[in-house]
């Protein structure tokens, strides 16, 4: 977390995943926040700086994070500090009220 004062400034959370399919465990980053006056004054890396320390004592074998589509500024700042693009997200929107409905029909 970054603070200004007493002022919250920026955050990062992360992480720590096993793979089924590697030997190491992953290092993801879900979100990364810097609130917009204090962006571009290196906050942000430093947070990123802070997890790669942390990846590295854990042994993961890479830091990963998502960016969704529209933020290309997003995507130059982490390409900018060592990220690159490697793979596409998908989702899929659950609707848990009509899940709910349907476990409790279940259960009765």
């Amino acid at each position: 977390m970054a603070t200004f004062g007493s002022r919250i400034i920026g955050m990062i959370s992360f992480v720590i995943l096993d793979r089924l399919n590697q030997p190491r465990s992953e290092f993801w980053i879900p979100e990364l926040v810097v609130s917009k006056e204090f962006r571009n004054l290196g906050i942000g890396k430093l947070l990123v700086e802070k997890c790669e320390i942390i990846a590295k004592s854990q042994k993961c074998y890479r830091i990963r994070l998502e960016s969704r589509c529209d933020r290309t500024s997003a995507h130059s700042f982490y390409a900018k500090i060592g990220f690159r693009q490697v793979a596409l997200a998908f989702e899929k929107r659950l609707d848990l009220k009509r899940t709910l409905e349907f476990d409790s029909k279940k259960a009765a």
